[in-house]
């Protein structure tokens, strides 16, 4: 063992580390949040009150200044969700859990990425240019559940994909 740590040694001499390289903005990792959320939480969330169904680009209750940098997506994306490849049920399962874990952490901006339906098949089918997740997204933002969640969903902005991928701005959380 010892011989090891003195072989290692006299191979790494002169080596240095590589520069560090740039890259993209590393969204907060969710499993994190999983960990941090306690029964009495997830009961304070179970009760939903009826609201209003959003829809996408709806701004009520948002100041335009807020509205304007989450549309064009300059508002910092805390947590990003892709659900390429899934089906339809896991990727319901998938977005619920999601927006509950990034509410309980208190994040803000988050992107769900449904992709844009190119490869899309049902029972052989070909879907070509319909996205079943991409469709349904709306629908599943607006479960009681989530939508208390909620105050805004859009498309976003090309270099986030475009109309492959929605924008969420959750609420913020109420201390009682």
């Amino acid at each position: 063992m010892a011989e090891d740590k003195d072989l290692f040694r006299k191979a790494m001499q002169g080596v240095k580390p590589l520069a560090p390289k740039i890259r993209a903005e590393k969204p907060r990792a969710v499993k994190s949040a999983r960990a941090a959320i306690k029964p009495a939480q997830i009961a304070s969330h179970a009760a939903p009150k009826k609201l209003p169904e959003l829809k996408r680009g709806d701004s009520a209750g948002i100041d335009d200044s807020t509205y304007a940098k989450f549309k064009s997506g300059d508002m910092p994306i805390e947590a990003r969700l892709d659900l390429h490849g899934m089906t339809s049920d896991a990727a319901q399962r998938a977005v619920s859990d999601f927006i509950v874990r990034c509410f309980v952490s208190r994040m803000r901006c988050v992107l769900v990425i449904t992709g844009k339906g190119q490869g899309s098949k049902r029972g052989g089918d070909d879907l070509f240019g319909k996205s079943i997740l991409r469709d349904a997204l709306p629908q599943w933002l607006n479960m009681a559940v989530l939508r208390q969640k909620i105050l805004a969903f859009t498309h976003a902005a090309p270099r986030h994909g475009g109309s492959g991928a929605f924008y969420v701005l959750l609420k913020r959380q109420r201390h009682s």
